[in-house]
């Protein structure tokens, strides 16, 4: 079988953390290790994860060097420095992962490699939101917010992003090429989404919710509803748009820097967001 890496990020957690352990150790696809980095919690979070490890010292390890990395890009980007395994998983401290979560995406994974040997691959798949007593707010997050699940074009991806990092896999060949994510990148998902079509690789979309993605007031990033109000604000919110221009611009530069990704390509995507100010969408 094949060993899955679950990294865990961790900060002032205690209040979902346990329940998302619980439905990792319930998951029907058992051969996994659950590598954990906590980011300087103030709560008893560092606790609960002690005793979990305590319990289940083959499968979960508590990573003790003292280093507090900011946020969770950073705390991510920590973690893939103590994977080891063929296959990596991310993992927020407030989801549920659904019982056939890694035996759902490992499958996908595999019949990718299948027909496309020795090439990146990053797979990720639908969600159902839920609020913090996990009432279904709703079923599918890619229909309800319109996601394009299918992006396969390196400039379609730098400025729309529709991979969510807590249902991400990735193999070794992806980690390969970006053992680290830059302080450039918007998020870790994104980064790793534009690496591997930049590295000719395949990205693979599971359409089934596997997992519960818990809405809350700490969330870093949260489910907005696609509609009426959401649009209206995206059109006047004139300041927002130019801010994430620039953000999708400077991730773009660094992918240039580091991988080559060329001038033509930079050009397309500046002028696809252009067109996208100028709509207000």
């Amino acid at each position: 079988m094949a060993k899955v890496d679950i990294l865990l990020a961790t900060y002032n957690g205690s209040k979902y953390v346990s329940d998302q352990i619980e439905s990792i150790l319930a998951q029907t696809y058992q051969d996994w290790v659950l590598l954990i980095h906590d980011d300087g919690s103030k709560d008893d979070t560092v606790a609960l994860l002690e005793s979990y490890e305590n319990k289940y010292p083959d499968k979960i390890e508590l990573i003790r060097d003292g280093v507090c990395t900011g946020g969770a890009k950073q705390n991510f980007s920590h973690l893939l420095g103590f994977s080891k395994s063929d296959y990596i998983m991310f993992c927020d401290q407030d989801d549920i992962w659904l019982p056939q979560k890694i035996e759902r995406t490992l499958s996908a994974m595999r019949s990718a490699e299948t027909e496309n040997p020795g090439v990146s691959i990053l797979v990720h798949s639908d969600l159902t939101v839920v609020d913090v007593n996990l009432n279904v707010l709703t079923e599918s997050m890619f229909k309800g917010q319109r996601l394009n699940a299918r992006l396969q074009r390196l400039d379609q991806l730098l400025m729309c992003n529709s991979i969510t990092g807590c249902t991400v896999m990735f193999n070794r060949e992806l980690l390969k090429r970006s053992p680290a994510i830059p302080d450039e990148a918007i998020m870790h998902d994104w980064w790793l989404g534009c690496v591997t079509l930049n590295s000719s690789g395949i990205v693979v979309f599971v359409d089934e919710p596997l997992i519960m993605y818990r809405q809350h007031q700490e969330n870093t990033i949260g489910y907005k509803h696609f509609g009426f109000v959401f649009l209206i604000t995206k059109i006047l919110d004139i300041k927002v748009l130019i801010k994430n221009f620039n953000l999708a611009v400077r991730q773009a530069k660094m992918l240039d820097n580091e991988f080559g990704l060329g001038y033509l390509t930079l050009l397309k995507i500046r002028c696809f967001v252009q067109k996208l100010v100028r709509s207000g969408l």
